[in-house]
């Protein structure tokens, strides 16, 4: 079997290589991709005080795939604290407490998230109510945090 190199056969492989190396590049931290990632603060710096929960939502993407231009992220954990809720949505996760088991490192038993997208929201009903569909929660503040330190912030 003889394969001729044509002008076009060649241009195929170089767009494909330079497809896998994108790919690789942007998805070696998993889902959502990097650039993606990069688009968070400049969702966080378009939200203001007093947004409803849908508002900050649909500004931020949450809970929607990247792939119809939402970051890909579900909420974690609600903290309540009086009239507050503390939403944290993980970005991504990196492996921690990786050990050894008989010389050969073993898969990672916990996994922490890279990067957290935290919204504080004031709201009148309970713990048990739908916060997130009341007209009465209102955005406080909202930061990305990634490895403890903060990336970005809300203006308020």
């Amino acid at each position: 079997m003889r394969v001729r190199m044509t002008l076009r056969r060649s241009m195929v492989l170089v767009a494909l290589a330079a497809l896998s190396c994108f790919a690789w590049e942007e998805f070696q931290d998993g889902v959502p991709p990097r650039f993606v990632v990069r688009s968070i603060p400049n969702r966080i710096a378009r939200l203001r005080p007093g947004m409803t929960y849908e508002e900050a939502e649909a500004i931020l993407g949450l809970e929607k795939s990247w792939l119809l231009g939402g970051v890909n992220v579900s909420g974690v954990g609600e903290a309540w604290d009086g009239p507050f809720v503390n939403a944290i949505y993980p970005v991504g996760s990196i492996p921690r407490g990786v050990t050894a088991q008989n010389g050969a490192a073993a898969s990672p038993a916990v996994t922490w998230p890279l990067s957290e997208i935290h919204l504080l929201f004031t709201t009148d009903v309970g713990p048990n109510d739908d916060w997130k569909s009341s007209r009465s929660t209102r955005l406080c503040e909202a930061h990305l945090e990634s490895e403890g330190k903060m990336v970005a912030q809300m203006r308020q």
